[in-house]
């Protein structure tokens, strides 16, 4: 999927980024693309794209399990727990 040349210039990338902290200067500019980000915040640093995929991942997760605890369809011990457990009685007086 990736070439290797992708491969390098990921592992230049991040030497730089590290380079950048070795020497301190990540407040000055970012050594990964040239402009004035952080370089822990380029949208070129493939540490940083890890970490957006990973957070994005564990957000979808949380929101996944909170509309199961919503919907109802969260179980306990055999039991719906949730708002959508609450069944409202029939009103046996209407036909």
């Amino acid at each position: 999927m990736f070439t290797t040349e992708q491969y390098d210039q990921a592992i230049e990338a991040l030497q730089n980024a590290k380079q950048q902290h070795i020497d301190g200067t990540t407040n000055q500019g970012c050594s990964v693309c040239g402009g004035d980000c952080h370089p822990d915040i380029c949208g070129f640093n493939p540490l940083y794209a890890m970490y957006v995929c990973c957070e994005i991942s564990r957000q979808s997760s949380e929101l996944h399990e909170t509309l199961h605890t919503m919907s109802g369809f969260n179980t306990y011990m055999g039991s719906v727990i949730g708002p959508s457990r609450i069944v409202l009685p029939k009103d046996t007086n209407k036909e």
